[in-house]
């Protein structure tokens, strides 16, 4: 737990909310985990820089969380610092072929934003519903296309409270990866790299690709999106699918029926719950196929 000295000091910091004992169920959108011993929600560059200094400076247990659409809390909680970013730090803007992001805007609103600006490349990220931040982090990508393919530069800010900005080229992408995984950084904002397009051409690719997410994934029920990355051999649904794997529960945790790389909370699903249908699911595909599915799901606590 966060003492009241240490509490004190980010109230002091924060320019935005800080909240204590904050259940994860409403902050990630699997809805299941336990509880954040502390939440901040920093509205200005200054604050972010201070408070993730402050925390490493003090030995302070952090995790950057944006949407919650790619991690899980596990059921005996966080006992450490939670960042969410708002205020500037959500702002979108363009110039010529280029757009500045903040890592708290949200992906469907950079596809948005770009396509008013009938500007190209950024489709793909309408269907995403988690933060830019996320999506550098995780490498995020659908549709044959990955965040890489689109970043020019990526600002962050690391345990120091130095602020650094990494060429797309730096950040050592990969499948669902990045340099963000390991560095004790945290993402600030990016500026991505689009091309001019027609607008009713880009806006129908917004409408093709919302549509395709709606009559593929199970949106019906709580889910994190895919759960696994897909190996080299194939993608992870059908190795799933094909160890009969498909509507397979654990507690109130389901493999959707619908697309067999989500799992679903069908109502009070726990963290345990959710963990343990990960498992089966890795031994059952490893006993079928061969195959090892690593997770895409970021477990923290």
């Amino acid at each position: 737990m966060i003492s009241g000295p240490l509490m004190r000091a980010l109230s002091t910091m924060c320019d935005g909310p800080v909240q204590t004992a904050v259940p994860s169920v409403g902050l990630v959108t699997l809805r299941a985990g336990g509880p954040i011993a502390t939440v901040v929600e920093p509205h200005s560059l200054g604050a972010a820089h201070a408070l993730w200094a402050f925390c490493h400076r003090e030995g302070v247990p952090v995790v950057a969380l944006g949407k919650g659409s790619n991690a899980l809390v596990v059921d005996a909680g966080f006992p450490g610092v939670v960042f969410r970013l708002s205020g500037a730090l959500t702002q979108v803007n363009s110039s010529g072929r280029t757009m500045d992001a903040g890592a708290g805007a949200t992906q469907p609103a950079v596809a948005r934003c770009a396509g008013a600006q009938c500007l190209s490349g950024a489709e793909f990220l309408i269907g995403i519903p988690g933060t830019m931040g996320g999506a550098v982090c995780m490498n995020a990508g659908c549709h044959g296309a990955e965040i890489e393919g689109i970043i020019e530069e990526v600002r962050s800010v690391t345990a120091r409270g130095e602020v650094r900005v990494r060429k797309g080229s730096e950040c050592g992408f990969g499948i669902r990866r990045s340099v963000f995984q390991q560095e004790p950084e945290l993402i600030l904002g990016v500026r991505l790299k689009l091309t001019h397009g027609d607008g009713n051409q880009i806006r129908a690719r917004l409408r093709h690709h919302l549509t395709e997410r709606k009559a593929k994934q199970p949106l019906r029920y709580p889910n994190c999106g895919s759960v696994f990355k897909n190996p080299c051999a194939g993608p992870a649904w059908k190795f799933i699918a094909d160890a009969g794997l498909r509507g397979q529960f654990c507690g109130r945790a389901q493999v959707s029926e619908k697309h067999t790389n989500f799992i679903v909370n069908r109502g009070r699903a726990t963290a345990a719950d959710i963990l343990g249908l990960m498992k089966t699911v890795q031994e059952k595909v490893r006993l079928n196929s061969g195959v090892t599915l690593a997770p895409e799901l970021v477990v923290f606590g």
